[in-house]
């Protein structure tokens, strides 16, 4: 789904606006997946290429875990959150402390870098006793204030979810992440279009999961992953709506 993005391909058909996807207006009847695309395509097969310049148990490795080689010097570059920068730059007998740049994805020709927003979701559960939700609301309120999300920082933490925190001075001087991010988000490529918060979004990563590491262990073709992948996802869309 991310390198689908990088080359210009929603996973779900979205209408193209000025910067990306409208990711905003998902309560539309007519979406439907598109996996098996030409764009999409070119994205397996970048993958596939990718496989060369990985480590070679990079198929049984988690997303969490792919930081550990990265960390380990064992591989010049990886994917990650900026959630995972902390195993490495808080860690001085690391190869890659204070010794790591950061970019947004590499595109391909019908893309444009991307880096795609990730996060938590904090609220009030429904059946919280009445008497419990203004102290709750407050507790949420204290948890995300500019004052609490540089504590954070300061403790290791290498997110900042507010612009003024990440502009602090004493945080830039913690990291050069808060920065890189910084400047991503104001040439527009921090997006959150490659992940669009439909109900059927955790199938269809389970489903793209599946079939793209079949893809990749060399059991099917990069069409044929794209083909049974597009027609599950339909099979889950077709669910929801009924």
């Amino acid at each position: 789904m991310m390198a689908c993005a990088d080359f210009g391909q929603p996973i779900i058909n979205l209408d193209e606006i000025a910067g990306g996807f409208d990711a905003d207006h998902l309560e539309r009847g007519d979406l439907h997946p598109t996996i098996d695309t030409p764009k999409a395509l070119e994205a397996a097969e970048y993958l596939l290429a990718l496989m060369e310049f990985s480590p070679p148990d990079i198929l049984s490795m988690s997303w969490y875990e792919r930081v550990r080689p990265y960390a380990e010097g064992k591989v010049a570059m990886a994917y990650g959150y900026t959630l995972l920068a902390p195993y490495f730059e808080l860690d001085p007998q690391s190869p890659a402390f204070a010794n790591t740049g950061y970019l947004p994805h590499p595109h391909g020709p019908g893309g444009t870098p991307i880096a795609p927003v990730g996060g938590y979701v904090f609220g009030v559960p429904a059946n919280l006793p009445e008497e419990r939700i203004d102290e709750a609301v407050e507790a949420l309120v204290a948890f995300t204030s500019p004052e609490a999300q540089k504590l954070f920082i300061q403790n290791g933490s290498r997110t900042a979810p507010r612009y003024s925190v990440g502009s602090d001075p004493e945080v830039r001087r913690l990291s050069p992440i808060f920065e890189s991010v910084d400047q991503m988000s104001w040439r527009d490529e921090l997006q959150f279009w490659p992940r669009p918060p439909i109900p059927e979004i955790s199938d269809i990563i389970q489903i793209c999961g599946y079939e793209l590491h079949d893809m990749l262990r060399g059991i099917v073709s990069p069409k044929q992953a794209l083909s049974r992948a597009q027609s599950r996802a339909e099979e889950v869309m077709r669910k929801h709506v009924t």
